[in-house]
């Protein structure tokens, strides 16, 4: 057996196969016998028949037998020597017709994984930037403020409309029959705060038209019936509700300190991940060439679109395709860096040892609370056990990458910058165009020439032309 074989994509082999003629006669001479023993002709018993009636009856089904012999077997052995597993079913194409004492050829398209070559300026020798972590009141004033209200209760209220009521309305445009139920919190959606400043003051039964412009400078007009108003009652911050909360709280200013520490490690983990994400979008656009097999793209999405479903219903209707189609290019992406993932491990033959395992343990312990025992109980499953391996393996590369790298430690992240002046600008022409707008209706209409210059222009030529005139009689009578 001969192979010849070419690779037309990262993931996609061709490969051709020559079978000798001395290996196709002896497929053949299998076929031939296999056909003989089950081959029914009038006259003879299985197996009885002549040779040359045979072949005259089954010749051609003797030769397609013998062929797919030839290919099943060459292609396995070809599987087995290469030690390659197929991503799906190969395509076999361009197979020859058999000929006697010819070798005989034939085709198979192999979706494999990529074979990954990677340098090491691929992932080092790169810059990204870390946000500086910090913390301010205002932070801590909005974890405080939504705990509170997560606890608070909701009631109805006979009182006039006021920042932080929650009022039912039904609005429409002041031109159309069209009425919208909406709930909104008064002055907690900045977009409306035109339309919630005029309901202040209004009570639950009243109606009134609201009037505000846009960026144009064009007049909206809305009529608003307000509906049911509810005022939240908020508990207070103080040692009662905390202890409420957990026993392990003796003071608010305890919980305080607790929640600023959770609010801490929260962003330095998002600045952390802030940082691989760099990196790995990066390496991944680095690494030129590297296409994801089809197969393995699909399997994912099909697994996303599962999970999807299962936590969202049935995604509002949404079909199978439909939702791929907007998961394919980070799937994509996710695949691409596991792929290249999986290559930085081996290269730099990165493992987790069995003391990273029971650090693991006794961190998992002391952060749940837990007895070291019963964490490994719970790690004592296979799958469980492949689980942590992965975790501890995933830190170890993201200190990996850390420490073949630069990492700039900054106030504000270049992109956040670039999307925030891109607002500002964008707003200030927003305003700009409005108080353009606004002049252009206070400025007066500019009146149309007067004709009466032209009149005047003509009266005084007629004039001029009737004094020479009378000039030029008067001097002929002298």
């Amino acid at each position: 057996m001969k192979t010849e074989e070419t690779l037309i994509k990262s993931y996609q082999k061709k490969v051709i196969f020559e079978v000798t003629a001395e290996e196709m006669k002896k497929n053949y001479d299998k076929a031939f016998a296999k056909v003989k023993k089950s081959a029914s002709i009038n006259g003879f018993r299985k197996g009885k028949a002549p040779a040359s009636l045979l072949l005259t009856t089954y010749g051609q089904s003797i030769e397609m037998e013998a062929i797919d012999m030839a290919i099943n077997e060459t292609f396995r052995n070809y599987l087995m020597e290469k030690r390659i597993s197929p991503l799906s079913q190969a395509k076999i194409e361009d197979v020859a017709a058999y000929k006697a004492d010819e070798n005989f050829k034939f085709t198979a398209i192999l979706e494999i994984h990529p074979d990954i070559e990677l340098k090491e300026e691929i992932f080092s020798g790169l810059e990204v930037e870390q946000l500086e972590v910090e913390i301010t009141e205002e932070e801590i004033a909005a974890a405080e403020k939504k705990l509170l209200d997560d606890y608070s209760t909701v009631k109805p209220s006979e009182e006039a409309i006021k920042t932080g009521s929650i009022v039912k309305i039904e609005l429409k445009p002041a031109k159309s029959d069209n009425w919208e139920e909406k709930t909104i919190v008064i002055g907690e959606n900045a977009e409306e705060e035109k339309m919630d400043n005029q309901l202040i003051g209004l009570k639950k039964g009243e109606e009134k038209t609201i009037s505000f412009e846009d960026v144009e400078g064009k007049t909206t007009e809305l009529n608003i019936k307000v509906g049911e108003v509810s005022e939240r009652e908020t508990p207070e911050l103080n040692d009662e509700f905390v202890k409420n909360l957990d026993a392990k709280f003796t003071s608010a200013e305890m919980f305080k300190e607790e929640m600023k520490k959770n609010i801490l490690e929260q962003k330095e983990k998002n600045s952390e991940n802030g940082v691989f994400n760099s990196l790995v979008t990066k390496i991944v656009a680095n690494y030129e060439g590297l296409e994801v097999p089809p197969t393995i793209l699909d399997n994912y999405l099909s697994d996303v679109v599962a999970n999807t479903k299962k936590q969202f219903g049935d995604a509002a209707g949404i079909d199978d395709e439909m939702l791929k189609n907007i998961y394919r290019e980070s799937a994509t992406q996710s695949l691409k860096w596991e792929y290249l993932k999986q290559a930085i491990i081996r290269e730099n033959k990165l493992e987790v040892k069995e003391e990273a395992i029971e650090n693991k343990f006794k961190e998992l312990a002391e952060k749940n609370n837990m007895d070291v025992k019963e964490i490994k109980a719970y790690y004592k499953s296979r799958e469980h056990k492949n689980m942590l391996i992965a975790d501890i393996m995933e830190e170890n590369v993201r200190e990996f990458l850390k420490s073949k790298n630069t990492i700039k430690v900054v106030k504000e992240l270049t992109a956040d910058k670039e999307a925030r002046e891109a607002k500002e600008a964008a707003e200030k022409n927003s305003e700009i165009e409005k108080a353009e707008v606004v002049e252009e209706k206070k400025a007066p209409a500019k009146k149309a020439p007067a004709k009466k210059a032209a009149t005047k222009k003509k009266t005084t030529k007629a004039t001029k032309e009737a004094k020479e005139a009378k000039e030029a009689k008067e001097a002929k009578k002298k």
